[in-house]
Order: structure tokens, then C-alpha cells, then sequence
């Protein structure tokens, strides 16, 4: 049974959605998102991995999937992300490049120039000026970076993706390739067969697997291939509806799902503390209830590592015993109605400043409106919709997605002319009722989030009323 999972029968009963809610992270099945694009060309793969590669195990298959998931950002991203938002973030990241904060500045909320500059000069890639850095970025399914790596790895695969490296981070599939390429011409599968789960996220991240410092997220790269082991070794369980009960274990970490999980998320938002609070009761256990978990266990004494044992789950259950750990039953069940009807001054607050909002946003709008579709026999030509990018994680360093909207215009397009209509248009009215949509849409917004601030605070008994 060790191969079971590369025989054929079992490889057509796989499906996408299947492999989407199983795998760690809190991934959700969206069709056409790059999770599931990812997903589909692992299935599509699995034999040629198995035939072609080397990964024709459940453990080698467990080390290969779980280092994907970290540098992809869990699947999320086809290439890396080199957009930060301050020069200390970039300073840290590549500390090896910038001696202080100050020469990182010129970098900030620029990708481009970042990368030709951290990646110039070695491993095949020419100085700044060549554009190397930014053409061979780190991208596919383990975030392959360097022109030298590209043309090694293009011609294992039998895809030339030096001469074009937007294939690779355009194409789950070459991505997924690349990366098994990754694995076998770096010889970590003697690592993954001793379930050095450490060593593979060295080489992956540090370039070698006897390097001395961690790997970024090893802990999280160890914990994951732990975890998709079982499922990947135990068909039962990979193939179990999410509904049933899956093999109970002694404790519960992030990467697990399931009701057990659920349950422990409506424990802690009954709890007063703020910070206990994981929201919505989902039953994947994410960074959100990682956080919750670790704040509660510093407060009681334990230890703090995220991970709920039989220790954690006694002293939250015996913290949901103790009536000053908990809110009143009729507090923790208030909506802002309810606690309106009881006189809670934030409640109406956060009502009347959405309220407010609204009324702004449909007097903005009603100026636009009035003065572009006021003569009706016209006729206006709409500019056509520009294209948005892929969402981009992180470096190397953090698969965590630090993603910022980007609209690419096209270069040296001239301006399209104002249509010509038969009236004048005031442009000073039009600036002034989009400047009241915006204003409406941030009021909407605080309203909101006093209300949400207010109900939590209520909830908890911080509020009284």
C-alpha cells in the first residue's frame, strides 16, 4: 500500500475540489483561481512526477507538495512579489544588499528596479542595467529565480523557459514541472526519504540543505509535509466527505479542518478577551485562531507554540466554567439591533455615521449622474477596462501575499478625447460628486467598523449598556 497513491484507479478518483479542501492553509475552491489552476496541473502530473521525476512515493510526494505550498503562498501566486511599502521591509529582507534603511528608500513601491538590483550580478544574471533581475524573478510553484536556473531547469522539462520566463509564471503546469526538476537535479530526494523535512526546506530556501541558519517558515514547511503525509498515506482519509469524522489525533495546529477545529473556534469567541476572538467558526484552523490560541495560552501559563493539546483544550474549558472569562449569554449573542434596543449610544453612532455615508454617496452620485447622462440623446464611447494583474506574494522570505493592485497602461498610448456632446459639461460639479462618493464610501466604511468594534466590545463587557 505504500504507492497506493500513484495507482491508476486512484489517481482518476482524485478530483480538484477534493484536493482544494483538503490541503492546509485555508484554501477555498474557486473556479479559475490559481489554487485550483495549481491543483489541476499537480492531478494532470502526478504520473509524470512519478515516471519522470523520481517523486514516486507518498513521502517524496508529502516534501514536494508542502515546500510548493510555502513558496507559492499556499498556492496563491505565480511569482513572487517585490512591491513593499517601506524602505525598513526591504532593508530586512535583503539585508545582504543594503547596508542601512536609507539606501533602500529609492526601492520603495518599486518592483522592477528592486529586483534587477538584489538579483544582479550572479547565478547567470547580468548587472542591474541588463533587466535580468526582474526577467528571471522568482516564480512557478517553488519560486524558481536566477537565469541560470531557468535555462538548467528548461532544458530538464523540455521547456525553454530562459529565452521565455513569462511562461513560468504564466503556466501552473511549468511551474509545477520546474519544481520537480528543482527536486531531483538538487538530489533532495534521499532528503525526503529520511524525512529531513528540515534539510528540503533549507535547499529549497537557502540554497543548501547543510546551510546553518533555519529556513524562513521551516517550522510551518515541517508541520505541513507532517501533515500531508497522513492524508496522502492513508486513502481514507484523503478521500473522506468533509463532513465525516476524520482520525482523531491528541492535538490540533494550524493546518488542521474539521469540526473538532470548529468547535475550538466557538470556544474561544465565547471567551471575553478580544484577542481569543477568531471570527467566523470556519473549522480550518488558520493564522487567525494560531494567534488566538497563542495569546490564550500566554495568559494561562502554558506554552505558547499554537498548537492545542490536552493541556490547552482543559484550561479553555475550564476558562468557559469560570463566569469571569465569559460574558453575560445574553451579550455574547447581541446583534447591533439588540443592543440599540438597549441604549448602547455606540450602536446608533455606528448606524447614523453609515447613515450618513449612504446619503453622501447617493447625493455624489446623483451629481454624476445628472451631468454625464443628463442629455440623454447623446451618445458617450466608454473607455475600455483596463486589465488588473495576478495577485503576487511575497520574496522568497515570506510566502505571506503582500499584494497591491497594479493597472499596466500601455506605453506610448495617446489620451482618448473627451467625447463631444451637444452641451457643455460642468467638470467642477462632476470632480465634486466623485469627491462625495469617495468621502461616502470611508464613512461607510468607519460606520461599519464602530459597529463591529462596538458589538465585540459589547460581547465581551467592555461596553456597557
Amino acid at each position: 500500500m505504500a504507492f497506493w497513491f500513484f495507482q491508476r484507479d486512484k489517481l482518476e478518483k482524485l478530483s480538484v475540489p477534493t484536493l482544494i479542501s483538503l490541503l492546509p492553509g485555508n484554501i477555498r475552491y474557486r473556479s479559475g483561481a490559481i489554487q485550483v489552476r495549481y491543483a489541476r496541473a499537480i492531478i494532470k502530473l502526478l504520473p509524470r512526477l512519478r515516471d519522470d521525476f523520481g517523486i514516486n512515493n507518498p513521502r517524496r510526494l508529502a516534501h514536494f507538495l508542502a515546500q510548493g505550498l510555502i513558496e507559492s503562498g499556499f498556492f496563491g501566486s505565480l511569482e513572487e512579489g517585490l512591491y513593499y511599502r517601506t524602505p525598513e521591509r526591504i532593508a530586512k529582507i535583503y539585508h545582504y544588499k543594503f547596508s542601512s534603511v536609507e539606501a533602500a528608500i529609492p526601492y520603495v513601491k518599486q518592483p522592477k528596479k528592486l529586483a534587477n538590483f538584489v538579483y544582479s550580478g550572479r547565478n547567470g544574471n547580468g548587472p542591474p542595467e541588463s533587466g535580468d533581475g526582474w526577467r528571471y524573478r522568482g516564480s512557478g510553484l517553488i519560486q524558481l529565480t536566477f537565469r541560470d536556473n531557468y535555462r538548467r531547469i528548461g532544458e530538464r522539462i523540455g521547456v525553454n523557459i530562459e529565452s521565455n520566463p513569462d511562461r513560468l509564471r504564466n503556466d501552473p503546469a511549468t511551474g509545477v514541472l520546474a519544481a520537480a526538476a528543482f527536486f531531483e537535479m538538487n538530489n533532495l530526494l534521499p532528503y525526503a526519504d529520511a524525512d529531513r523535512a528540515d534539510q528540503v526546506s533549507r535547499a529549497v530556501n537557502r540554497g543548501n540543505p547543510e546551510h546553518h541558519k533555519a529556513a524562513y517558515h521551516e517550522r510551518d514547511r515541517v508541520a505541513l509535509t507532517e501533515r500531508l503525509q497522513v492524508l496522502i498515506a492513508n486513502p481514507a482519509a484523503l478521500f473522506a466527505n468533509d463532513d465525516e469524522q476524520r482520525p482523531e489525533t491528541d492535538t490540533l495546529q494550524r493546518g488542521d479542518r474539521g469540526p473538532d477545529v470548529r468547535e475550538l473556534q466557538q470556544k474561544l469567541n465565547d471567551l471575553e478577551r478580544l484577542e481569543y476572538n477568531v471570527g467566523f467558526a470556519d473549522g480550518a484552523f488558520g493564522r487567525g485562531t494560531e494567534r488566538a490560541v497563542i495569546a490564550f495560552q500566554e495568559d494561562h501559563g502554558l506554552t505558547a507554540d499554537g498548537v492545542v493539546g490536552p493541556d490547552t483544550m482543559a484550561a479553555v474549558d475550564e476558562a468557559l466554567a469560570d463566569p469571569a472569562e465569559i460574558g453575560s449569554p445574553e451579550r455574547r449573542g447581541a446583534s447591533p439591533s439588540d443592543m440599540a434596543d438597549r441604549g448602547v449610544r455606540q450602536a446608533q453612532d455606528g448606524a447614523s455615521v453609515t447613515g450618513a455615508g449612504a446619503a453622501a454617496g447617493t447625493a455624489g452620485a446623483g451629481v454624476v449622474a445628472s451631468e454625464v447622462l443628463g442629455d440623454g440623446d447623446e451618445e458617450s464611447e466608454a473607455a475600455p477596462e483596463q486589465p488588473t494583474p495576478e495577485a503576487i506574494t511575497d520574496p522568497e522570505p515570506d510566502p505571506v501575499p503582500e499584494t497591491v493592485p497594479e493597472v499596466v497602461q500601455p506605453s506610448g498610448s495617446p489620451q482618448t478625447p473627451a467625447a463631444e456632446t451637444g452641451s457643455d459639461i460642468n467638470w467642477l460639479l462632476i470632480g465634486l460628486g466623485i469627491a462625495l462618493v469617495l468621502i461616502a464610501a470611508f464613512i461607510i466604511i468607519r460606520g461599519r467598523r464602530i459597529a463591529r468594534d462596538t458589538q465585540e466590545g459589547y460581547r465581551a463587557g467592555r461596553i456597557s449598556g
